[in-house]
């Protein structure tokens, strides 16, 4: 029988974030998964911001894109935490690789209800860039 620390069912990028994490804080971390997960098939893209934006307009946008159903504490979470997470873990530790243009600025794009472009992407495959990603730092925290 096969003894861990923490046993996460499930690989999508929720799944793999924890997984990553607690193996970087040296614990034994099993995942069982089936194969490639529904977050792999994400084409579009992620909320980061864009030129000219606040955490006050993003806010608005996000409300908006959530017809008036979404937690307010949800999304002054997602706007105050989001951007800089995904900064510090997507964009500078997993070297995710978004679009860029010519000057090397991201490229990003607008979708729904936002008023401005802030969507981070990698072509239509924004997802996969980022499980490959995770997956790929995961297998570096293997112990042999």
């Amino acid at each position: 029988m096969r003894k861990c620390d923490v046993l996460i069912i499930g690989c999508g990028i929720a799944g793999a974030s924890a997984a990553l994490a607690l193996a970087e804080k040296g614990l034994d971390v099993v995942v069982l998964a089936t194969g490639q997960s529904n977050s792999a098939w994400a084409q579009g893209g992620i909320v980061f911001r864009g030129w000219g934006d606040s955490a006050e307009l993003l806010q608005r946008d996000i409300a908006a894109a959530g017809a008036g159903l979404c937690h307010p504490a949800a999304i002054d979470q997602m706007v105050r935490l989001g951007p800089p997470l995904i900064e510090k873990v997507l964009i500078d530790r997993l070297c995710v690789p978004f679009e860029r243009n010519q000057r090397g600025e991201f490229q990003t794009t607008q979708e729904a209800a936002h008023s401005l472009p802030r969507i981070l992407h990698h072509k239509d495959q924004t997802g996969l860039a980022i499980m490959e990603k995770q997956m790929a730092a995961i297998h570096a925290q293997k112990k042999y």
